[in-house]
């Protein structure tokens, strides 16, 4: 009796390989079994799996882009093969797919889809056959110009048959445009709208649909860079008409992820999902818009208090909401926090970006299941707000904000809504302001030790001399902390000195530090340290009379004062027992020589300080 897995643990066991390309193709070839699970797999995001791997050299991705838009392209002609063979375009001797793609698709990001259009090599410029033998009919054919200019209608018949000699027009267009010419913005647009609608038409389901503007700059590495320049938005915007054709509900019902930060205008956008999309888990968004790059007005409102109407009913729509980001909202700000009300047994993750604090306070009240809150470029633009509000965040596990300033009210209102289930904080730069006594409150980090012991992540600023004994605090009564990251501001007049940092490290190694710490980090190029305090610091955890830590030295902030003596202090201290695993240097920063960075082996570990990746181990 031969073993057999079944098809259901196959498919739990291949989930966690997803993003593997290579161990996906390895898995294809095993038995018939093995590729009709791995095939689901690979084809529900293909696009992200092409642009996943910066490693691939620019022709190997455009190779890789021409092979997957042309199996899509076979499945197109596939499905409108009937009608192409009566205009005898195509020959009833193409081979079909093995498979339907399109079918398979879950996560559709338009920006990917874009720049695998824009990658795509004519099959002539490759040097490969393609694999559509086209009849001689069609070069007569595609010499026409089909008018790109119009408008996508409402048809139930989405891709129609003019639409796919435009898209065979483009991908082999031997006669259609002239090979040494760059193509233009509105052949892009209408290619990537018609193929958004014949993905829209034959999947069986999206899952997760995005109209991300961070997404296309994050990969301009991967585009020409005059193509991004030549306008403003990217026009994988001109998408945001596709939900109001007909039958778009057959594919968008079972919508469980939206991302849309587009600034273009996309009030219709959302109320068209709202109508169909009830069970979307998470949703990203951006309000305002740029009234200037948008759609003709006939298909949008008028009104600009639509965006966050559009977006208030889209939240009440859903069934449960769990993880709402809400990005860049300059008006109706209360109206989607009313909206909120709706949700309060189902969300647990809330995440504002330039947004004013100072009003949503009051809206945060019933919010009572929250597990995460993030605030990232926020603000406060008063300071008569409440102090007496009944918040309550008892369940709340992760409070972050960032480097950009917040008055010191507002992070100890929602600080004081939090228990002891609080896990994870990150403090960002407080903005001490003075009470009515003139007095300055610089007590956050000593409440922050006092209350959570349970922390096991801290993040703050150090702005002055006063916080380092709650620093020391913090690490004596919080005994889980696992991440600690102590920053300070570049060309802030409130650093620290050499001797302060001193006195702190040396401190804290006496103390002992906690067992379960994994990373001490000390960001920004302020910080200056002795090589005798370091030692201190990483070789008096015995004293405590615990096992030591292994963790891992962050000194990526970009620091100048880390030489070969601190380094050679490190040594020393991993010379009996392991103590730092790895540190972790800026590579612009770094003031090592070689016979150090050998003897140091793979201890040491150099970073890009642009995308804080390690560019190599010496």
């Amino acid at each position: 009796m031969r073993n057999y897995i079944p098809p259901e643990c196959l498919q739990l066991i291949f989930d966690n390989i997803e993003n593997d390309r290579i161990s996906l193709h390895s898995c294809l070839l095993v038995n018939r079994t093995w590729c009709y699970n791995i095939i689901s797999i690979l084809w529900k995001q293909p696009f992200h799996l092409l642009y996943a791997c910066n490693k691939n050299s620019s022709v190997k991705r455009n190779l890789q882009a021409t092979n997957l838009l042309e199996v899509y392209i076979s499945c197109l002609i596939q499905q409108n093969k009937s009608i192409l063979m009566e205009k005898s375009i195509v020959s009833q001797f193409i081979k079909p797919p093995m498979f339907n793609y399109v079918q398979y698709l879950k996560f559709l990001d338009l920006y990917e889809l874009y720049m695998a259009i824009y990658d795509y090599k004519d099959p002539k410029i490759n040097g490969k056959i393609s694999r559509f033998p086209l009849t001689p009919k069609f070069n007569s054919v595609s010499r026409r110009r089909f008018p790109i200019n119009q408008q996508l209608d409402n048809s139930t018949h989405w891709v129609t048959s003019e639409d796919c000699m435009l898209v065979l027009n483009f991908f082999f267009r031997e006669n259609f445009f002239d090979l040494g010419s760059s193509i233009n913005n509105d052949e892009y647009r209408w290619l990537g709208m018609l193929m958004c609608k014949f993905f829209l038409e034959h999947s069986r389901s999206i899952d997760k649909l995005s109209i991300d503007s961070k997404s296309g700059f994050s990969i301009l590495t991967l585009a020409n860079q005059n193509f991004i320049s030549n306008r403003k938005y990217l026009n994988v915007d001109d998408c945001l008409i596709i939900p109001t054709c007909l039958d778009s509900s057959n594919c968008l019902s079972k919508l469980t992820k939206l991302v849309c930060t587009t600034r273009y205008r996309k009030a219709n956008f959302l109320l068209n999902i709202a109508n169909i999309c009830h069970c979307i888990k998470t949703l990203i968004v951006r309000v305002d818009c740029d009234i200037t790059y948008s759609w003709p007005l006939p298909l949008l409102p008028t009104s600009r208090n639509g965006e966050h109407e559009s977006v208030a009913k889209l939240i009440k729509s859903q069934r449960g909401l769990v993880h709402l980001e809400l990005q860049y909202c300059s008006s109706g700000l209360g109206n989607i926090m009313s909206a909120l009300k709706s949700q309060v047994h189902s969300l647990r993750i809330l995440h504002f970006t330039d947004i004013d604090l100072s009003y949503i306070l009051n809206y945060l009240t019933p919010l009572t299941n929250l597990d995460t809150l993030q605030f990232q470029k926020c603000y406060s633009t008063r300071a008569d707000f409440s102090l007496d509000l009944m918040i309550n965040l008892s369940k709340l596990s992760t409070l972050h904000f960032d480097e950009v300033p917040i008055p010191l009210k507002i992070v100890e209102i929602i600080i004081d809504a939090c228990s002891f289930n609080l896990r994870s904080i990150n403090l960002g730069r407080l903005l001490y302001t003075p009470d009515l006594d003139g007095a300055i409150n610089m007590n956050t980090i000593g409440f922050v030790a006092s209350r959570f012991h349970n922390l096991t992540f801290f993040k703050t600023n150090i702005d002055s001399k006063e916080q380092i004994p709650q620093v020391i605090e913090l690490f004596k009564t919080c005994s889980y902390l696992e991440t600690v990251i102590l920053c300070q501001v570049e060309n802030s007049d409130k650093s620290l000195s050499v001797y302060e940092t001193n006195n702190m490290l040396e401190t804290l190694g006496k103390n002992g530090l906690p067992t379960t710490l994994r990373c001490f980090a000390l960001k920004g190029k302020q910080w200056t340290f002795t090589c005798v305090s370091l030692g201190i610091f990483l070789g008096h955890h015995d004293v405590s009379k615990r096992k030591s830590p292994v963790f891992e030295l962050d000194l990526t902030g970009g620091s100048y004062c880390f030489t070969n003596y601190h380094l050679d202090a490190i040594l020393n201290a991993n010379r009996h027992k392991k103590v730092v695993k790895k540190v972790l240097l800026s590579s612009n920063m770094m003031l090592l020589s070689s016979e150090m960075m050998a003897k140091a082996g793979e201890l040491i570990k150099l970073v890009n300080p642009e995308s804080d990746k390690i560019v190599c181990n010496h």
